[in-house]
């Protein structure tokens, strides 16, 4: 592997794809414009062979990182499942824009509960690189990093962030449409019982036996880290409830572009809203994609799933009588 100080700082093409457990090496993989724009993930699944690079010490890509001039960044936060990545694809077409979606060491940070956090600063200079005709970087996160938002938005006080949602009868329809979605949720439960546990001083929280009531946990874990997020926010983080956006999706993206600072026409962003990235699957573009589809996959889980969606809004209404903060994401 050979690489130098001064390619790593002057460009995105040297990209960190993970890190080790303990934060002392990152795998480097080499990406062009184009990579960065086609990859929903910025993980194993974005990574050619011929792409590797190598592991590089962190230390030393530290010390390469003070060379680098950074540009303006941005964060899109989530929930899980409310258009983040469509979002991110969308602010792609506005030329400037270099999205990074879901980079996989912020989710290691997130995992590791606070041994890694000090990397964090070093994580915010390098995703800050561009190219020549970049305004700005835009990192979309996991859900699970949403947790990390009062951190991130701390250690870069001149970013922006936005913060997608669902409410919680269409959070948990969609959560148990996806027989993958649904397998997934089980294997969060111990984490976020404990981040619930902690968000609302509680450990007395019923702990969730069916895939309602796990569906149930994802919102309220998710959106109790989004709340804590706005209370650090400093009026820096636009709350976006999804299906508002998809009412209106030009209007949405007009007010995103306002937020971020980038400047677009109207017509541009209406444009880009009824344009080809619009009607794809974000997180799998050959796949087609309409609030059409979505809304009849979404009805068809309710009449499939109905109790179970039923048990899991009791779930959540019985803790919402004991706790205001979760009656208060009910509403």
């Amino acid at each position: 592997m050979h690489i130098t100080g001064r390619e790593f700082a002057e460009s995105p093409t040297l990209y960190p794809l993970r890190l080790e457990d303990d934060g002392a090496r990152m795998y480097l993989a080499r990406f062009s414009e184009g990579d960065y724009r086609a990859a929903s993930f910025l993980d194993e699944r974005a990574l050619r062979q011929e792409m590797s690079v190598g592991w590089a010490p962190t230390d030393l890509l530290m010390r390469a990182a003070q060379g680098i001039r950074p540009k303006p960044l941005h964060f899109i936060f989530h929930t899980g499942h409310a258009g983040s990545t469509l979002l991110s694809r969308l602010l792609d077409q506005r030329l400037g824009v270099l999205g990074l979606r879901e980079p996989l060491p912020l989710r290691s940070v997130a995992d590791a509960d606070g041994r890694l956090d000090g990397l964090i600063p070093l994580l915010l200079r390098i995703w800050a690189r561009g190219y020549a005709e970049t305004e700005a970087v835009i990192v979309k996160a996991t859900s699970i990093a949403g947790r990390l938002a009062p951190q991130l938005l701390s250690a870069a006080p001149a970013a922006s962030a936005v913060y997608l949602y669902l409410k919680a009868e269409p959070t948990l329809a969609t959560l148990i449409a996806g027989v993958e979605s649904a397998k997934d949720q089980a294997g969060f439960v111990a984490e976020r019982m404990r981040r619930v546990g902690v968000l609302l001083q509680d450990d007395g929280i019923p702990a969730p036996t069916s895939p309602g009531e796990f569906a149930a946990l994802a919102f309220l874990a998710e959106n109790l880290s989004r709340a804590e997020a706005g209370r650090h926010g400093e009026g820096r983080l636009l709350m976006l409830d999804f299906e508002t956006v998809l009412a209106d999706l030009p209007r949405a993206l007009e007010q995103v572009f306002a937020h971020f600072g980038l400047a677009i026409p109207p017509s541009r962003a209406a444009a880009i809203a009824t344009g080809s990235v619009a009607a794809q699957y974000a997180k799998v573009p050959d796949q087609a994609y309409s609030p059409a589809l979505r809304a009849a996959v979404l009805d068809e889980a309710r009449q499939k799933a109905g109790g179970e969606i039923a048990r899991g809004l009791h779930w959540l209404d019985a803790i919402g009588v004991r706790h205001t903060a979760v009656g208060t994401l009910l509403t």
